[in-house]
């Protein structure tokens, strides 16, 4: 009975990792920028969600858009700095994921794509037989959302993180290069000092 349960379990676990593909992508855009990425999709009514983050480059944000395979925007907007959406994917077919930098600095996102195909009707007449797998599929699809929570929150402080270094990155350069600055001018400043103390003397000898 316990090795029958463990391969129940096995089972219920395949079946459910079968049923979601999921796509994990770090990007660097560079400047003015159009990049796409095509999720293809074989069953009608499919549940999608989107989500992506824009980690450095400039004010963090940037344009995208989503587009079904028969080429109608499913939707699109510009200047974000973060999303996570989910929809449905009625049609057959490639969607398109776009993202579009629009100013000259280079830019990290960070997104993914997870598309989960509906579960086949179970037969009335082996309900009995996957009773207990039915209760496997339901405490691990508790994990799977519990696991997705951690990793939504991963995400959220990994963003946060990442544009904070980046802010202090640009931070510490600008302090850096005020102080090369300040530097080059208190010597242009001791120079002009010495030359100006050097001529007065030289005129005075002359008198």
């Amino acid at each position: 009975m316990n090795s029958f349960i463990k391969y129940s379990s096995i089972i219920a676990l395949l079946t459910l990792l079968s049923q979601v593909a999921a796509y994990t992508l770090s990007y660097e855009m560079g400047g003015y920028e159009t990049m796409c990425f095509y999720l293809p999709n074989g069953v009608e009514a499919t549940k999608a969600s989107f989500y992506f983050s824009v980690h450095k480059g400039g004010d963090f944000d940037i344009n995208y858009s989503v587009e079904a395979p028969n080429q109608n925007e499913v939707m699109s907007d510009a200047g974000q700095r973060q999303g996570d959406f989910v929809f449905s994917m009625n049609q057959i077919g490639d969607y398109k994921f776009c993202f579009t930098n629009t100013s000259g600095d280079v830019k990290e996102v960070d997104f993914e794509i997870k598309s989960k195909t509906a579960e086949p009707k179970k037969s009335p007449l082996k309900k009995n037989k996957v009773e207990h797998v039915g209760k496997m599929e339901k405490t691990l699809q508790e994990i799977q959302q519990h696991c997705y929570q951690i990793m939504s929150d991963q995400r959220t402080f990994s963003t946060s993180e990442a544009r904070n270094e980046s802010i202090l990155s640009s931070i510490l350069g600008r302090v850096h290069w005020f102080a090369v600055a300040e530097g080059i001018l208190v010597v242009l400043v001791a120079l002009a000092q010495v030359g100006l103390v050097r001529s007065f003397f030289s005129t005075k000898n002359r008198f």
